[in-house]
Protein backbone atom coordinates (compact mmCIF):
# COMPACT_ATOMS: atom_id res chain seq x y z
CA UNK A 1 0.00 0.00 0.00
CA UNK A 2 2.82 2.28 0.87
CA UNK A 3 4.63 1.33 -2.50
CA UNK A 4 1.79 2.63 -4.44
CA UNK A 5 1.33 6.14 -2.85
CA UNK A 6 5.33 6.39 -3.41
CA UNK A 7 4.61 5.76 -7.12
CA UNK A 8 1.50 7.73 -7.31
CA UNK A 9 3.76 10.75 -5.58
CA UNK A 10 6.25 9.71 -7.74
CA UNK A 11 4.32 10.70 -11.04
CA UNK A 12 2.84 13.62 -9.84
CA UNK A 13 5.87 15.06 -9.51
CA UNK A 14 7.01 13.77 -13.16
CA UNK A 15 4.01 15.40 -14.39
CA UNK A 16 4.69 18.45 -12.91
CA UNK A 17 8.42 18.50 -14.26
CA UNK A 18 6.63 18.00 -17.60
CA UNK A 19 4.43 20.84 -17.18
CA UNK A 20 7.68 23.07 -16.25
CA UNK A 21 9.54 21.92 -19.14
CA UNK A 22 6.49 22.22 -21.59
CA UNK A 23 6.06 25.85 -20.60
CA UNK A 24 10.47 26.87 -20.52
CA UNK A 25 9.92 25.20 -24.17
CA UNK A 26 7.25 27.39 -25.34
CA UNK A 27 8.46 30.31 -24.16
CA UNK A 28 11.86 29.69 -26.10
CA UNK A 29 10.73 28.74 -28.94
CA UNK A 30 8.52 32.59 -28.95
CA UNK A 31 11.83 34.16 -28.82
CA UNK A 32 13.42 32.44 -31.30
CA UNK A 33 9.94 33.27 -33.60
CA UNK A 34 10.49 36.91 -32.47
CA UNK A 35 13.77 36.63 -33.11
CA UNK A 36 13.25 34.90 -36.52
CA UNK A 37 10.17 37.87 -37.82
CA UNK A 38 12.86 40.94 -36.85
CA UNK A 39 16.06 38.94 -39.04
CA UNK A 40 13.58 39.05 -41.61
CA UNK A 41 12.18 42.26 -41.35
CA UNK A 42 15.78 44.09 -41.21
CA UNK A 43 16.80 42.22 -43.65
CA UNK A 44 13.93 43.45 -46.32
CA UNK A 45 14.28 46.83 -45.02
CA UNK A 46 18.13 46.92 -45.89
CA UNK A 47 17.01 45.10 -49.16
CA UNK A 48 14.50 47.85 -50.12
CA UNK A 49 17.05 50.51 -49.30
CA UNK A 50 19.37 49.56 -51.08
CA UNK A 51 16.98 48.84 -54.15
CA UNK A 52 16.05 52.15 -54.16
CA UNK A 53 18.74 53.72 -53.82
Amino acid sequence: MASANIIAQFGAKLDNMNVALNAKLDAMNTKYNVLIWAIGFATAILSAAIFFT
